[in-house]
């Protein structure tokens, strides 16, 4: 899946469903250009990852090279900690959410909350 056909269908997708992730939107593009779930939802987590680690990136450069002038001093071994932390959890859930979307069926939810009759 390229990345204009990415950029040039979201803004569309989130008009029209007000509240839509762009994740959600990740996946809705790549099911409708013809991918399976499993590997929809991988490319999704997949494109993730550089916009956090940029963000975060962002926001510890900030800290260091710009701190507040009444900012506490920072505890980079409890920072460390909790990204390794947070890091092993989300790769839980992550895999969890994988197993998930290959052993269910379908993700129709039969009309319940859906506009579209089951």
């Amino acid at each position: 899946m390229d990345h204009c056909g990415r950029g040039r269908h979201r803004p569309i997708t989130c008009r029209h469903f007000p509240g839509t992730s762009r994740s959600g939107a990740t996946i809705i593009l790549a099911l409708i250009l013809g991918l399976n779930r499993v590997t929809a939802t991988e490319f999704s987590f997949l494109v993730g990852i550089p916009t956090m680690l940029a963000a975060g990136g962002l926001k510890i450069f900030k800290a260091v090279h710009h701190p507040l002038p009444d900012a506490p001093h920072e505890n980079w071994g409890m920072l460390l900690l909790a990204t390794v932390i947070a890091a092993v959890v989300s790769f839980i859930a992550v895999k969890w959410l994988l197993r998930f979307v290959q052993t269910i069926r379908s993700l129709r939810l039969d009309g319940i909350g859906s506009p579209w009759p089951a």
